[in-house]
């Protein structure tokens, strides 16, 4: 697999310019993300395993993670 393949979440501006991929998670960056969803104005991104990140709309960093399998 590659980064790409685990990195599975972009954001693009409204013209269609990538602004960034999803970056390295602090715990367990070896799994794809299934759902990702805003709540209250923040970013979450969900992976196969259940694990649950802020996400940080500027730049794509994955931040703060709680489980939710």
């Amino acid at each position: 697999y590659t980064f790409d393949d685990f990195h599975n979440i972009y954001a693009f501006s409204y013209t269609g310019e990538r602004k960034w991929q999803i970056g390295e998670r602090p715990v367990g960056d070896n799994d794809v993300y299934t759902l990702i969803n805003v709540k209250e104005g923040i970013l979450y991104a969900t992976d196969f395993s259940g694990r649950k990140y802020k996400v940080c709309e500027k730049n794509g960093i994955p931040e703060k993670m709680e489980i939710v399998k």
